[in-house]
């Protein structure tokens, strides 16, 4: 705890340490290369979150040779993306990008 003009300050770790237990899955392996990617693209529908992933498409896109994006828009930055996207992200996309556009 942190005080400031005496007024504390609680501060959190927003970290969760390693996964254990029965669900705990390994980390997937990173890609050597985006070449030849189809790469997810994930909006947690905020109102800048698609221009935000639009940017980092471009930007990767000078780098690498993606063959295209694969685009959704979470219906509420409070639930996850619907299942059917889930499902074609995993399926179709070797990578996947999500943003927040705050």
């Amino acid at each position: 705890m942190t005080a400031t003009a005496n007024k504390p300050y609680v501060i959190l770790d927003p970290t969760s340490g390693p996964l254990r237990g029965k669900d705990s899955r390994p980390m997937a392996r990173r890609r050597v290369t985006l070449d030849g990617v189809v790469l997810g693209l994930l909006s947690n529908g905020k109102s800048n979150s698609q221009e935000l992933l639009d940017a980092v498409f471009a930007e990767l896109a000078k780098s690498f040779e993606l063959l295209q994006s694969l685009r959704f828009r979470k219906d509420s930055v409070s639930v996850p993306p619907r299942k059917e996207h889930f499902a074609q992200l995993t399926r179709e996309a070797g990578a996947v990008v999500t943003a927040i556009g705050d």
